[in-house]
């Protein structure tokens, strides 16, 4: 078992310190105007936060991803009553091609393939979230639903109703007296919003001016999909997503789900960790690359994420 959500990627030849830092954030069900919904109510449909989240790490085994070998490693949570998370990741063993139908990569021994899936989800509706059970920013300085117009959703509860008005009232964002008011909205979800925060080694960048496709630092990249499979039927992800927020070296992805009814699953890169010999059947204790929790123990020769 671990918590936190967290695992660092890193060439064990130059250490921890020089390793890149994946952070599973926050993740949202949204209805079809992106608007929070299931914020209030007993069982949320929201987490803001992974830091106390338990999750079950499964055991490395050695797999084909793609007809490329890799060494794989699991670990799943559960959210929040309503739904499963599981963070598969596989060190590639040798080189090839990996990714969706029409997005393939080339994968060098050490890269870090690592899939994103999303199941057993129960979606909010009228029935099992209440009818207006999502919120949204009104009038907050051009947001529908921002956290004080600064663009993060607002997950507060429905606001009382004012006595002895029988209406409720909007109540204010929280962003303050500048932020907007709040409104009931449709409490259908639609998707499902996940945010990933990638710290690297050196300013993010985009690489070859491309928004899927990022400079980490130190030789080391980030490739990102546009894609989605829903159901096993690989869909763009809606226009604008991945959601990109750039802080120097940290930067957070925001990745949308579309609606599913049995799984949705992302699945991101990570190269350049580091260059082992394409004859290498399984990676090298030396310089195969490691996953360790945050913070991690000793580095051991074969990948052991913990969140």
């Amino acid at each position: 078992m671990g918590k936190s959500g967290k695992f660092t990627v890193y060439d064990e030849k130059k250490g921890q310190a020089r390793g890149i830092n994946v952070n599973m954030d926050a993740i949202r069900e949204v209805n079809a105007l992106g608007a929070t919904v299931g914020a209030s109510g007993k069982v949320k449909h929201s987490l803001q936060t992974f830091a106390s989240q338990d999750f079950t790490i499964a055991e490395p085994e050695d797999v084909l991803m793609d007809s490329v070998p890799a060494t794989k490693i699991s670990f799943q949570s559960t959210i929040s009553e309503i739904g499963k998370i599981r963070v598969d990741t596989y060190v590639m063993a040798g080189n090839g091609s990996v990714g969706p139908p029409g997005e393939k990569w080339a994968v060098a021994a050490g890269d870090l393939k690592w899939n994103i899936e999303l199941f057993d989800w129960t979606w909010c509706d009228e029935a099992t979230c209440g009818k207006g059970g999502g919120r949204r920013l009104q009038n907050g300085n051009g947001n529908n639903n921002g956290n004080g117009g600064n663009g993060k959703k607002d997950d507060e509860t429905p606001a009382p109703t004012p006595t002895p008005t029988p209406t409720p009232t909007p109540s204010p964002g929280k962003g303050g007296s500048n932020g907007g008011n709040t409104e009931d909205v449709d409490a259908t979800g639609e998707y499902i919003d996940l945010d990933i925060t990638v710290k690297g080694l050196a300013d993010m960048k985009p690489k070859g001016g491309k928004d899927s496709s990022y400079d980490l630092g130190d030789d080391m990249g980030l490739e990102l999909s546009k894609k989605v499979s829903v159901d096993g039927a690989w869909v763009d992800m809606p226009t604008g997503y991945p959601l990109t927020t750039v802080k120097g070296s940290q930067t957070t992805f925001t990745f949308r789900f579309p609606k599913f009814t049995q799984r949705g699953l992302y699945d991101p890169l990570i190269t350049g960790v580091s260059p082992v010999s394409e004859s290498s059947p399984t990676p090298s204790p030396t310089p195969s690359p490691s996953l360790t929790p945050s913070p991690s123990p000793t580095p051991s020769p074969s990948p052991t994420p913990s969140p």
